[in-house]
């Protein structure tokens, strides 16, 4: 498993672009006119089903011992003008699988209109097909009963493979192309490949009008404004060694958690994990989750522009709690293991041993699906120091905690870790990296020794110092926004190292990258000003 999610760093992390490609993701819910169908031939009373859960086995619309199959629709999110899907998923929730299920569920797809109805016309059940006229094909077995045969099914969510994933973008791009809109609505069903499976057994799948819909996650091609010419991405999935930290303040300690293959973390109020206890004598604890990644080498003639952190909420808190969970960053290490002494609930801003990112970064209300991190400026500060220090090819960890202490038991959020078997729902940090030649720098004859502070910069004032500098040395100052756009420009004489730039007010708040001159030598520092 480590080797897996090894090579799949390695592969997505030296693939060059001509722009800086960033991706704009939608997670989609399902319509509450979603519903579920049988053969309108055998019935014509309730059929479709729209009401609660949605049904997918041998018990029809009239409860007769017919097949059914439920009918999913999406709305289509805004398109960016020529750009293509790169990747997509769909994940429901399985809240029932009945003893005797004795089936495959296959996924399929049909193609756009204007309207959300469903129609009792495009029930099927029977062996998968990948294409039936305007039907697509979306996956053979998308999920099938995770017990065996007598025993009802455990509650999970299921998550399209690779395979799914790459039919899904497939269909959607062609809905496009053949005319699909922002508001125009797709359809996916989920069938049963067994047409004879025993009577009266079916799965239960979350409605659209429930707390579990099913989640169409769409990731579209995306480009900045004015990129740079020859930037490059470095996508980082988290390290398997990812682990839940446990902490419990009447008790004083902390604790792993020993489920290192479990595919989600419980971030919140949680029960100590002990199957040698009756539940009624666990000791309650405060959950966090800690994931480590490996900080990628630098390629050459490049300069880090920004870094984003993303997650999957896989189930979000219940609404009748006060609760959000913060984003922490913590200095790397030699390997990637979480130690206890990485805990920390309470307080945002408080905790002395990591640095602060994002407040409210997973928030009491959020929903299903993928977020990312919006303190761009304080996240890539915090990675640009362990450039810094040097700590290159080791281990950066992000927390992320709730900010009260002794959370109600049960009062949780559910992410995926990064043992869950679908990649795109995994921890991940994407490395934005500008090219220095489109600032007209190169690193053949660097500045040596330098420093500069304060940064982030709120003052106006930037300080610069260098053993380069001769005194009385005639140095030339220039600062580049991220597109590459010349923003300030001073001709600056040192005082011994130092020389002093200022800069008032006349720059926003943002990441820019200043640009020194002295005699023969040229170096670039990224700058923050606040």
């Amino acid at each position: 498993m480590k080797i897996t999610n090894t090579l799949l760093v390695l592969f997505t992390a030296f693939i060059f672009y001509s722009n800086v490609t960033k991706s704009q993701v939608y997670n989609i819910r399902a319509s509450e006119s979603d519903g579920f169908v049988s053969d309108p031939n055998i019935i014509d009373y309730y059929n479709p089903y729209l009401e609660g859960g949605l049904k997918v086995g041998k018990s029809a619309v009239d409860a007769t011992a017919n097949t059914t199959s439920a009918i999913i629709p999406f709305k289509l999110p805004p398109k960016p003008e020529g750009k293509l899907i790169l990747s997509a998923s769909l994940k429901v929730y399985v809240y029932y699988g009945r003893e005797y299920a004795n089936t495959n569920v296959d996924l399929y797809a049909m193609p756009y209109k204007s309207d959300s109805e469903i129609f009792a016309k495009d029930h099927y059940s029977g062996e998968f097909f990948a294409d039936r006229g305007t039907d697509a094909g979306i996956e053979d077995d998308y999920f099938t009963k995770n017990v065996e045969i007598g025993i009802k099914d455990n509650t999970r969510y299921e998550v399209t493979s690779y395979i799914g994933n790459q039919a899904l973008v497939k269909f959607l791009n062609e809905q496009y192309q053949s005319g699909a809109k922002e508001g125009d609505w797709i359809f996916l069903r989920l069938s049963v490949d067994n047409p004879g499976m025993t009577d009266a057994n079916y799965f239960g799948i979350g409605s659209g009008d429930g707390s579990n819909p099913a989640i169409l996650r769409i990731d579209y091609e995306h480009y900045d404004s004015a990129p740079a010419k020859g930037d490059m991405i470095i996508d980082v999935i988290g390290e398997i060694e990812d682990n839940g930290v446990y902490g419990n303040g009447s008790l004083s300690t902390n604790r792993l958690d020993t489920r290192l293959s479990k595919q989600i973390f419980e971030i919140g109020g949680i029960k100590e994990f002990n199957n040698d206890k009756i539940p009624e004598l666990l000791d309650n604890y405060d959950g966090v989750a800690v994931i480590p990644f490996k900080i990628p080498y630098i390629p050459n003639n490049l300069i880090l522009e920004r870094v984003e952190f993303s997650v999957n909420i896989e189930e979000e808190f219940a609404d009748w709690g006060d609760v959000n969970c913060d984003l922490y960053g913590i200095d790397a290490r030699d390997n990637a293991n979480v130690i206890e002494s990485d805990f920390y609930t309470g307080q945002f801003d408080a905790d002395g041993n990591s640095v602060s990112i994002q407040n409210y970064f997973i928030e009491k209300d959020a929903t299903v699906g993928i977020i990312t991190s919006l303190e761009h400026e304080l996240l890539t500060s915090f990675v640009q120091n362990q450039y810094d220090m040097g700590n290159e090819g080791k281990y950066l960890f992000l927390r992320i905690s709730p900010d009260v202490i002794n959370v109600p038991t049960w009062l949780r959020v559910y992410i995926s870790s990064c043992d869950t078997p679908n990649d795109l729902d995994k921890p991940r940090l994407k490395f934005y990296f500008l090219n220095e030649e489109s600032l007209g720098v190169s690193k053949d004859k660097g500045i040596s020794n330098i420093s500069v502070y304060p940064n982030p910069v709120n003052s106006g004032i930037i300080n610069v110092k260098s053993n380069s500098f001769k005194n009385n040395a005639n140095v030339a100052v220039r600062i580049f926004n991220v597109e590459g756009k010349l923003v300030y420009k001073n001709n600056k004489i040192s005082n011994g190292n130092n020389i002093q730039i200022n800069i008032d007010d006349s720059l926003n708040q943002g990441i820019y990258y200043l640009k020194l001159i002295s005699e023969e030598n040229v170096s670039v520092k990224k700058i923050i000003i606040e």
